[in-house]
């Protein structure tokens, strides 16, 4: 096997995104590593603003509809930022699927919040304070967030690992393809007399044999001038 042909097979495999046996896409591309950082970067910003909001209200005191907003319309700008940030990692695969199902449940906790707090919504079904149903959907929206998220970090390294171990059998078989190389280009032992080459089990081999078993190469024989002259002097070549 040529290894520039096996590279170049490669960079297809990594480029294609084959399919696993689950459904999901496998192999991270280049520009992954660079959103997921951002990603990461943009949740631990809205982590440290949480807190920060927290201790600031501790001081402050500022009424339950402040807080909520100070959380909501922030989150809202978060969810614009890991769009924006995620769009090469939107694939149909499950840890997207969780991912996503994680933020919009938060996205709904923190929007009921906000409407329990305005009194002009208190008669509307579901989101008013005074719904019954309100608060069991609050809570089932941020028990679905907490299992959500481990979930789509769990099926991530599911596909990184699976990702790593194509990636290393592709490098073994670039090493071997390196190995198959250099034996063509090291010192070859051959007869003097019959052009017989030893291979390394001691065994003398025709030339065109072990050149086609060590190689890509192909032989088709024909006659140069100089030997059909010698050979076949009756042609009067």
């Amino acid at each position: 096997m040529n290894s520039t042909k096996l590279g170049l097979e490669y960079e297809a495999t990594a480029g294609d995104r084959p399919n696993d046996a689950s459904g999901g896409s496998i192999g991270l591309s280049l520009a992954d590593p660079v959103a997921l950082r951002g990603i990461f970067r943009i949740l631990c910003y809205f982590v440290t603003y949480l807190f920060v909001l927290g201790l600031v209200d501790e001081v402050c005191k500022w009424s339950k509809l402040t807080v909520a907003l100070l959380q909501f319309i922030p989150y809202c700008c978060v969810l614009a930022g890991v769009a924006y940030c995620g769009r090469t990692l939107a694939r149909r695969d499950k840890q997207t699927w969780f991912m996503v199902s994680c933020l919009v449940c938060v996205f709904i906790a923190l929007g009921l919040d906000v409407t329990k707090n305005l009194t002009r919504f208190n008669a509307i079904p579901i989101v008013g304070k005074d719904s019954r149903v309100r608060g069991d959907i609050a809570s089932m929206a941020i028990l679905v967030a907490l299992a959500s998220f481990p979930a789509a970090g769990y099926y991530l390294i599911q596909d990184i690992l699976l990702a790593k171990k194509r990636l290393a059998e592709q490098v073994d078989e670039l090493q071997e393809a390196n190995k198959h190389v250099q034996r063509l280009q090291g010192l070859i032992p051959i007869c003097m007399y019959c052009h017989k080459i030893r291979t390394d089990q001691q065994l003398w081999q025709q030339l065109e044999a072990y050149i086609t078993e060590h190689s890509d190469a192909k032989f088709s024989h024909g006659v140069c001038p100089e030997c059909a002259r010698k050979h076949y002097p009756e042609l009067n070549l």
